[in-house]
């Protein structure tokens, strides 16, 4: 044991200097016993629980049965008066979705199949709709709303063919698209010579 110096308090191992070409290592200073944390206590890893073995295979029956009929109150009408809110929740989560998706009108529900139309002349947006990730995007929201996952199909359908059911006009006219992006970009439009 190291013997006490006359000037302080007696040396500890670590307080002797280091031997001749030895680095000493580095060392927080030594605190009071009474203020000191206490030292952290060891933490078991305990393992999860194994699900029961008899749990695989009622998984595999659940995601083998064929999915439940959409509940028997919900028509076409229900789903109309439902679509609003559809719209609403697509805007929220994506609004090119929610654009490409709000001109169509709802055509027909035949259990799962559900069929969107739209007019000929917004076949871009058919196309778009069609998109497996817009087509899945949909399909989720109208499954968590209206209860259901429908099997999409989306036509084009003239809108006198419709009856009373028309599709809603474009939002945006291409003189008011023309106008937006001269406004956001500061650009002029040049009309060529004739």
């Amino acid at each position: 044991a190291p013997e006490p110096d006359d000037d302080g308090p007696p040396l500890d191992l670590y307080d002797a200097p280091p031997a001749a070409g030895v680095s000493a290592p580095s060392l927080p200073p030594a605190q009071d016993e009474s203020s000191a944390p206490p030292p952290p206590r060891a933490v078991e890893a305990v393992p999860a629980p194994e699900p029961p073995p008899s749990a695989a295979p009622a998984a595999l029956a659940v995601a083998a049965a064929p999915a439940a009929a959409p509940p028997a109150e919900l028509d076409l009408a229900a789903l109309e008066a439902l679509w609003p809110a559809v719209l609403e929740s697509l805007r929220a989560e994506d609004k090119r979705l929610h654009g490409v998706i709000a001109p169509a009108v709802l055509l027909s529900l035949d259990g799962h199949d559900l069929v969107l139309a739209y007019d000929p002349g917004q076949a871009f947006f058919r196309r778009q709709a069609e998109a497996p990730a817009h087509r899945a995007a949909l399909a989720e929201v109208v499954r968590t709303l209206a209860g259901f996952q429908p099997r999409l199909s989306f036509q084009l359908v003239d809108p006198a063919s419709l009856g009373a059911v028309t599709p809603p006009p474009a939002a945006v006219s291409e003189a008011e698209w023309i106008e937006r992006f001269k406004q956001e970009f500061d650009a002029q439009e040049i009309v060529p010579d004739p």
